[in-house]
């Protein structure tokens, strides 16, 4: 999320569907303006249909607003590269079609981006004939600088001719990946999947628990949660329960929603006794 684009989207006068939409992107961003949102994920962070997500889309294209990179592996469409470009903003609008060539608006940034531009993947091989059907939109945005570095110095394969750099990623990543993989094949005889995906979840792990995440990564591996055996111990789902797995593991004991229920209802019954020792107290009082 870039906190200073969102804000600056809030103050653009522009229409309201247009603005959700921006807004919707910005919240992905980040200070570069950049993010991979999938179309399903903008249509539910602007409470808007897919359909007008495209024309609104379209339309903040058009008036400088987003730049838009489509991207494939192949002939499989992934989602859209998105560049959140305010400073370029267009009122009058005409930039996809050139309308607007001589207006003030129609600086070089805006000239020069070439809206349906395909960007292959690195690896693919630019004699792919391009297919512009689009895939289901799911959200593939990751931070690329999270990766966690590949055990052992090597690459890691994450998608047909994809490769993680031997040098992206920070070493607490790296190590909290090495403890729930070594965990994982303890419990279930095989190695977890790992991928972009999964190694943007592991970033996010470590930014959320910092230098806990490796020991709280291994004890969500371990963890008999019904809930967490159900889900394989997915990494998402250990992402989704970050804080209170810490907890968990720092405490020595589970939470659980009876648990909670329980301790709620110990907490109430306290607060009732102690304001009702505090009535007698005044009572007593006044009697003296």
């Amino acid at each position: 999320m870039s906190i200073k684009l969102m804000s600056r989207a809030w103050d653009m006068e522009i229409p309201i569907g247009q603005k959700m939409v921006l807004l919707a992107l910005t919240d992905r961003a980040n200070d570069e303006g950049e993010c991979w949102p999938g179309q399903e994920e903008l249509a539910r962070k602007s409470s808007l249909s897919p359909r007008s997500v495209v024309s609104h889309i379209e339309w903040l294209e058009d008036h400088g607003l987003v730049r838009v990179e489509r991207r494939q592996r192949g002939r499989m469409r992934l989602s859209n590269r998105y560049i959140v470009t305010l400073d370029d903003y267009c009122p009058e609008g005409g930039l996809m079609t050139g309308e607007s060539e001589n207006s003030a608006c129609a600086n070089l940034a805006c000239a020069n981006s070439d809206t349906k531009k395909v960007q292959p993947l690195q690896g693919e091989s630019a004699a792919i004939a391009p297919s512009f059907n689009e895939e289901p939109s799911m959200n593939h945005q990751y931070e690329p600088s999270l990766f966690p570095a590949p055990l052992g110095g090597a690459p890691v394969a994450v998608g047909a001719g994809v490769k993680v750099r031997k040098a992206a990623g920070n070493p607490l990543a790296a190590e909290t990946w090495a403890a729930y993989a070594e965990a994982y094949r303890q419990r279930y005889g095989v190695d977890p999947v790992r991928n972009a995906t999964v190694n943007g979840q592991i970033g996010n792990f470590v930014k959320r628990l910092g230098e806990n995440a490796p020991h709280v990564a291994a004890y969500f591996v371990g963890s008999a949660s019904a809930f967490y055996v159900s889900k394989g111990h997915a990494v998402g789902v250990m992402l989704c329960d970050a804080e209170k797995l810490h907890t968990e593991w720092a405490t020595g004991r589970r939470v659980t929603q009876s648990a909670a229920r329980q301790a709620d209802r110990t907490a109430s019954n306290f607060a009732n006794a102690q304001e009702a020792l505090a009535m007698l107290d005044a009572e007593l009082g006044g009697r003296q």
